[in-house]
């Protein structure tokens, strides 16, 4: 099986994003800053990439929807980190 110039594209592409990804999910989880993100675009990215993932399983782009479900993923971290530091600041603002 003769790999298509199409498919080598496809698969260096969700590699190099799927990479990508990675590095900014330890980063986040290592810093435990996400500071950067808010609600609203969080909300709008997890729907996206949940309509991605599932227009892509139906359509049997497996590459674009793995990828598309680990954007998905990456996202739903965020945004739990995200309200945990935000029940965490409520805390510390109570306690004092």
């Amino acid at each position: 099986m003769k790999l298509q110039s199409e498919d080598f594209i496809a698969t260096t592409a969700v590699a190099l994003g799927t990479g990508q990804l990675l590095v900014h999910m330890v980063d986040v989880y290592k810093r435990d800053d996400v500071s950067s993100y808010s609600y609203p675009s969080l909300l709008i990215g997890i729907t996206g990439s949940l309509l991605w993932t599932v227009y892509q399983i139906r359509k049997g782009a497996n590459y674009s929807a793995v990828y598309s479900a680990a954007g998905l993923i990456a996202q739903l971290y965020i945004l739990q980190r995200l309200l945990a530091n935000r029940k965490n600041k409520k805390i510390s603002e109570t306690s004092r």
